[in-house]
């Protein structure tokens, strides 16, 4: 088996004008660095943070994961590729927040709601190195207190806003997270206006080989 070159570097974040203003950016310095990324996002070019992230990383490999199911309602989980990109059609709403943080080695979190919160904790509990790129970070989430209640809660109500999905119920359970972010993968404050670069070169100087994320070949 022959594994990846190239780490997939996730970017998250909300659609507030400081986190969309750097996604893109973001999306460049991944591509330049060699690196592909990962987003929530199907490269349909909205101002959203996904997709800013993708069109800066265009022409590069990108890999979407879109929380809705396929056109085929017989297979409502299915793959397809577009221009230049990869999307996952995940049919799980919200509940994809957990796959993204699976599919990825390492994840950048930019300003967001809820959902980003969400985001960045299930790739922490997966021990994926997480940037956390905004000043405001450090007020919502502080990450070295391992966890805190009220966080968790937040992040759990918002992906059960997407109904039960018995085939995630099985084995995702706060608890569960609970107990994976006992034990903290590398991680980073850095402020709004750092730049792009830097940031991805720490997480690629954070992330250990092989790579722990999905599409080893």
């Amino acid at each position: 088996m022959t594994g990846r070159s190239r780490a997939i570097i996730a970017v998250f974040g909300g659609d507030e004008r400081e986190a969309v203003d750097r996604a893109s950016a973001f999306g460049e310095a991944i591509a330049k660095k060699g690196h592909i990324l990962l987003t929530g996002g199907d490269g349909s070019n909205t101002a959203t943070v996904k997709d800013q992230a993708i069109e800066g990383a265009r022409p590069s490999a990108w890999v979407g994961v879109d929380p809705d199911p396929g056109p085929d309602p017989m297979r409502p989980i299915d793959a397809e590729l577009v221009r230049d990109g990869f999307v996952v059609k995940s049919a799980l709403g919200h509940w994809r927040n957990y796959l993204e943080g699976f599919l990825c080695d390492a994840a950048i979190g930019l300003p967001g709601g809820d959902g980003t919160l969400s985001e960045v904790m299930f790739a922490l509990s997966l021990q994926r190195p997480v940037a956390f790129v905004g000043d405001d970070w450090k007020n919502k989430w502080d990450v070295d207190n391992t966890y805190e209640p009220e966080v968790l809660d937040d992040a759990f109500d918002r992906v059960r806003k997407s109904g039960d999905k018995p085939g995630f119920d099985e084995f995702l359970e706060r608890a569960d997270i609970q107990r994976a972010l006992q034990r903290l993968p590398p991680h980073e404050y850095f402020a709004q206006d750092t730049p792009s670069g830097d940031v991805v070169d720490w997480i690629r100087s954070s992330i250990s080989t092989p790579y722990r994320g999905a599409f080893l070949h």
